[in-house]
């Protein structure tokens, strides 16, 4: 269609038309359907500023006018009450920045694996997973003790990576890979 009243900004022009003051509209989803007029002559640097300048306004709003209510025992360490998303953000941000816990994958026999959990808040749960060749490396018994007992399919050069992840009790997370090779039986 091509553009007759270009400056009528209500006509049926688009960008392509070559208009002037013609604009582009970029539809954005924030909770509800926005839409942006874009000026058909603006540089991708001008649309990004755009994007950049609605979702900074978007994420204040947000910050402003939400209220986030925490209960007694929250994994945050919070007292119970409400709070707004930037106190919310800083807990966040000062618990993943403390979190003193770590791990560490020793073999005690040669199909034992034991992780030792040091730092954090005991207690402590355990899971221990394959990371790969899951057909050569097998868990005999528990996978969620602080020790794994491994089995593997017979044959050579039958190897694994084992990886053992440690949660306290305040929700803190470390893990520990540990590179298991069948015993050799001579």
């Amino acid at each position: 269609m091509s553009c007759t009243s270009c400056g009528n900004l209500g006509s049926n022009c688009s960008c392509s038309d070559n208009c002037p003051y013609k604009t582009s509209d970029i539809t954005v989803f924030d909770g509800s359907f926005n839409v942006l007029e874009v000026p058909c002559d603006a540089s991708l640097n001008d649309v990004l500023a755009l994007l950049e300048s609605y979702t900074t306004n978007m994420v204040n709003e947000l910050m402003d006018s939400v209220t986030y209510v925490l209960a007694d025992g929250n994994c945050l360490g919070l007292e119970a009450g409400s709070y707004g998303f930037q106190q919310l953000l800083d807990a966040v941000i000062a618990k993943l920045c403390t979190c003193p816990l770590a791990a560490s994958i020793t073999q005690t026999l040669p199909s034992t694996l034991a992780v030792t959990a040091s730092g954090g808040l005991a207690p402590y749960t355990y899971q221990w997973v394959t990371q790969d060749n899951i057909d050569d490396v097998l868990f005999s018994g528990s996978t969620t003790s602080s020790t794994a007992v491994i089995t593997g399919t017979a044959g050579l050069n039958k190897f694994g990576l084992i990886k053992c992840t440690v949660t306290d009790m305040n929700g803190c997370i470390a893990s520990d890979v540990f590179l298991w090779k069948l015993p050799t039986v001579g």
